[in-house]
């Protein structure tokens, strides 16, 4: 069922990049076009007006194009992919993130790879919304067996051992997704010193 969600998210992603993001570029040349043909009509408060929708609602569309499958995932793996989500975090707050890898030259499966992303982006998700942190580490390690991921931060930490904290901060989800990849995952957490989320991942699963 995971995995078919993801599929449905991936062929969703292409239609809106491909199909309404290139209708919202072919729109933006005509608009371009008409600008400089019809004199005066780029100054025309109506016509910038519009333009300037169109070309949001272009940026909107790749924006949850990307949100739903990043481009770089599929074209560049799984490590550039976390990367980038962390670099783009960097740039969206006053939070720090920091990406370590190792052994993760070779690329892993397409299914895994997504799992993989959606759990980190959960969990940083999580740390964006709850957790009051002011840095973050993202960590990648691979042997020749197994897949070592883990995420922490500094923040305000939460009781692990409360029901309501899997449903307030997605932790059944990044649950389920490990499981998908036969994964082990331990939280650990401390009231105001941070929380730390480890997960260790058999390779080759297909």
């Amino acid at each position: 069922m995971v995995n078919g969600q993801e599929t449905e998210r991936t062929r969703i992603a292409r239609d809106l990049h491909d199909g309404l993001g290139g209708l919202f570029s072919t729109i933006k040349m005509y608009f371009s076009t008409l600008g400089h043909r019809e004199a005066g009509l780029a100054n025309n408060e109506l016509f910038q007006q519009s333009f300037k929708m169109v070309d949001n609602a272009a940026v909107e569309i790749r924006r949850i194009a990307h949100n739903m499958m990043p481009e770089v995932l599929i074209k560049m793996g799984l490590s550039k992919a976390i990367n980038e989500l962390c670099e783009h975090n960097n740039s969206a707050g006053s939070l720090k993130i920091v990406y370590q890898e190792s052994g993760m030259e070779e690329r892993l499966d397409a299914s895994t790879e997504i799992m993989l992303y959606r759990i980190v982006q959960e969990l940083l998700n999580n740390i964006i919304k709850h957790a009051n942190a002011r840095n973050a580490i993202v960590q990648f390690i691979r042997d020749e067996n197994r897949l070592s991921v883990t995420v922490e931060d500094d923040g305000k930490g939460f009781d692990v051992n409360s029901i309501e904290t899997d449903k307030h901060t997605g932790i059944e989800n990044i649950k389920t997704r490990a499981a998908y990849l036969n994964g082990n995952i331990q939280v650990e957490s401390i009231r105001d010193v941070g929380t730390t989320v480890m997960m260790d991942f058999p390779l080759g699963i297909s």
